[in-house]
């Protein structure tokens, strides 16, 4: 029996109609004198509607409800996640109920790995990570415990103990923006930082880039639970090299911001570098945006990719200030003109950021058709360690960070 609590008749009687097509036996409960007669045994889901106080929930639990539970709102916002936080819910969902999900919380479901896995039907990827959060605790929330800031919203990656941010961003497309990530990652792991990557990027394709093959993409990160813990978090993404990702999903819509700032919130608590790659001007990448502590703004020095850069960067610097932001000019040829002109006139510009050069390489074509690490040649790693210093990364500071962390983690 699954137990909703929902002070709304309305949508009470039509989320129990919903249920009662589904062949799932619910009770409805619209005023908490009414939880004196239920009995806890008997309740495999519960279902929190809004309104309800926190004490009430806590207080049923103290009763003997061990079920379950998930927090259910009729309009998903960035508050939604703490609020199913507070409640010790798995997850939160909007109005419809999506059943076929919650059939998975069911303390029936729970029990039964059966029901998720059958000899006829392998697990995919996404049932994969959902079956290991139901091994890992079926009756307490599922924070990590002494790292999570309780009163930090979302959307708030300066708080302590969270990985620095970084969306590497551009004004048009071709430019070797994902490229760049992909080394950056890569020289970043070598100094010692955990790295992750999430692609926004469809058509740039870091996971084809390096022949990867996908557990979770950003479409389907909508579906995994509020709350996760470090081992869930990396089970859902592909370790390339030295770093983890996120791939791209194939939707037209791209990601949602709501979804965006969860995947940034729990990759930041157990990273120390979250890299954004984004897709130029659309709506989620001036999110990415917002939630980064820098931004890397990749050009190339021809004259359509000068016009589109100054304009873009206007934009940019409406939500971060120059010294957050950091230009990097990719791909130059010395004995180009048009490429020594552009150059000249951005010089002429004076643009307030940090401007980093880092030349074209034929050794780096190389690499990335033979899917091997993007290293580059000389120019082009002397190009990236003026990348990184720009960025105030030091990995004297990347090795005191993680002793730290690990000694938080036992207590000392």
């Amino acid at each position: 029996m699954w137990m909703l609590l929902e002070y709304d008749r309305v949508l009470q009687q039509q989320a129990m109609a919903q249920l009662k097509r589904s062949g799932i036996e619910t009770i409805g409960i619209d005023q908490e004198e009414q939880l004196s007669r239920i009995n806890h045994d008997a309740v495999e889901l519960l279902l929190i509607g809004s309104g309800w106080q926190e004490a009430t929930i806590h207080q049923l639990r103290e009763h003997g409800l061990t079920c379950p539970s998930v927090y259910i709102t009729k309009d998903m916002s960035d508050s939604v996640y703490e609020q199913a936080r507070a409640f010790g819910c798995v997850d939160a969902v909007a109005y419809p109920l999506p059943v076929d999900y919650l059939t998975k919380w069911s303390q029936k479901t729970v029990g039964q790995e059966s029901i998720i896995e059958t000899k006829d039907e392998p697990l995919t990827a996404l049932d994969e990570v959902l079956r290991s959060k139901n091994v890992l605790n079926k009756k307490h929330t599922y924070t990590r415990a002494g790292t999570m800031n309780e009163g930090s919203p979302i959307d708030a990656p300066s708080t302590a103990n969270r990985g620095r941010v970084i969306a590497v961003h551009s004004a048009r497309g071709g430019v070797g923006k994902s490229v760049l990530v992909s080394m950056i990652a890569s020289q970043m792991a070598k100094r010692n930082y955990s790295v992750a990557v999430v692609d926004l990027d469809p058509l740039g394709n870091l996971l084809a880039m390096h022949r990867g093959q996908a557990a979770v993409t950003t479409d389907e990160w909508s579906r995994l639970p509020a709350q996760m813990d470090e081992r869930m978090v990396k089970q859902s993404l592909v370790q390339v090299g030295g770093f983890y990702m996120l791939p791209s999903g194939k939707s037209r819509d791209g990601v949602d911001t709501v979804t965006l700032r969860r995947v940034i919130y729990h990759l930041s608590q157990y990273f120390d570098v979250v890299l954004i790659d984004t897709t130029p001007s659309v709506p989620w990448t001036y999110t990415a945006m917002e939630l980064a502590h820098k931004v890397v703004f990749v050009m190339t020095p021809e004259w359509i990719s000068f016009k589109r850069f100054i304009d873009e960067y206007q934009g940019v610097r409406h939500q971060k200030s120059e010294q957050h932001v950091t230009v990097v000019i990719n791909r130059i040829r010395k004995r180009t003109p048009e490429h020594n002109r552009t150059l000249r006139l951005l010089a002429e510009a004076d643009i307030p950021s940090d401007v980093v050069h880092i030349p074209e390489d034929r050794t780096l074509y190389r690499q990335l058709l033979g899917a091997m690490t993007l290293v580059g040649g000389r120019d082009v790693q002397d190009g990236l360690d003026h990348l990184l210093s720009a960025l105030r990364f030091d990995p004297v500071i990347a090795q005191e960070k993680r002793r730290r962390r690990g000694m938080r983690r036992w207590g000392v």
